[in-house]
């Protein structure tokens, strides 16, 4: 019922990794270096265990979280941290991959990614989009999509709620300037 997801650590169910410390030293899989899910919540979690950075082996920039899924399961990463709504869809669209991948940390909750509009769009526009999102869930045939994407309804929210988001980027940059 609220508008957060996690970031989940995933390795392949053939590894002998079974915790985050284990792949210390490893290949790590990561979308991008501005990814919430994929990069900043990763490192403010190993600073908050106490991990020494760097902490991976290697950091192999992929693109996007399927992609870091995918050199996760070709062998050409230990592991990666995906987001828990990208992955749980994967699964259901791909179950018989999905058994060859497993959960071994998470991290969040978090705010969920908002739907952004361009500032050159017309506010009325907007407004009128925005009234359509959140009333989505209402209507049978637009349940029945959210539905096929795992997506409960769309809620309002504020700049205020990403101040989780901004408080673990700030974190993991100000590590970044003094490493």
């Amino acid at each position: 019922g609220k508008p957060i997801y996690f970031s989940d650590v995933i390795v392949r169910s053939d590894s002998p990794y079974t915790a985050l410390e284990h792949l210390q030293g490893r290949i790590w899989a990561y979308n991008e270096r501005a990814s919430h899910s994929g990069y900043n919540i990763v490192h403010h979690s190993l600073l908050q265990r106490g991990k020494r950075l760097p902490f991976f082996g290697e950091m192999l920039e992929t693109g996007s979280h399927l992609r870091s899924l995918q050199v996760v399961l070709e062998g050409r990463a230990d592991g990666t941290a995906i987001d828990s709504h990208v992955l749980d869809v994967w699964r259901l669209q791909h179950p018989d991959m999905a058994e060859r991948l497993r959960v071994i940390d998470m991290f969040g909750p978090s705010t969920i990614p908002p739907v952004v509009a361009s500032t050159r769009l017309d506010d009325m526009l907007k407004r009128s989009i925005q009234e359509i999102l959140v009333a989505m869930h209402l209507n049978p045939i637009a349940a029945t999509q959210l539905q096929r994407g795992l997506i409960e309804r769309f809620v309002v929210v504020n700049d205020e709620d990403y101040a989780d988001i901004r408080r673990i980027a700030m974190s993991v940059e100000s590590w970044s300037s003094i490493a």
